[in-house]
């Protein structure tokens, strides 16, 4: 792959670990909803808990996927101006953030153990993610060139009517910002909460 390549995944992260933030932050912030009406056994508030966490959390990450289809330019543009990496690196961005969606599903179902001090069922969402999922697919999915999400040229369309010059100041304002502020790019590629810190 080379340091191009090295660029687009670092590029790639920054932009996931931008849009996992709220849905992280949600569903975080209900465990200790969850856990204290668990213990209280109120068991109807326990089920509403974890029906917001998946509610929320899907529409959430539906949206994030769907900007990250119709502006990937401008996502990308936020930590690169490379034009070679923008080149390879915005279709690549693109499937990667494939299946976006899903996430909530692991996240929601992984943090409800953790607020019931289910920590056996919790690893095991954990695990689900990024051992039985995910190492499969990255063996799989390379030798399937032939793969290809066919609605994505679809919902490209409306991103080509923008307004360019609008479109290029909202990026340059954007550049300027984050200057400012500690980019996401190094940060872990998970950061699972642990379960016995929420059993304590």
């Amino acid at each position: 792959g080379g340091d191009l390549y090295i660029g687009i995944m670092t590029v790639t992260n920054s932009v996931r670990e931008i849009f996992m933030l709220p849905v992280m932050g949600i569903v975080t912030g209900a465990q200790p909803v969850v856990s204290f009406n668990y213990g209280a056994r109120k068991f109807d508030r326990v089920r509403s808990g974890i029906r917001f966490n998946t509610l929320i959390g899907t529409v959430y990450t539906l949206t994030a996927w769907l900007l990250v289809i119709l502006f990937p330019s401008f996502w990308f543009g936020i930590f690169s101006d490379d034009v070679q990496m923008a080149e390879l690196g915005i279709e690549a961005m693109k499937i990667y953030f494939f299946g976006f969606v899903f996430m909530s599903l692991q996240f929601a179902g992984q943090s409800t153990f953790q607020a019931l001090g289910d920590a056996k069922h919790a690893v095991f969402f954990s695990l689900l993610r990024k051992a039985i999922i995910v190492v499969p697919l990255t063996l799989l999915l390379p030798k399937s060139s032939s793969l290809y999400f066919p609605l994505q040229r679809t919902l490209e369309a409306p991103a080509t009517r923008i307004n360019e010059d609008t479109s290029s100041k909202l990026l340059s304002s954007v550049r300027k910002t984050m200057k400012f502020v500690p980019l996401l790019a190094i940060a872990p590629l998970h950061f699972p909460l642990s379960s016995s810190a929420i059993i304590q």
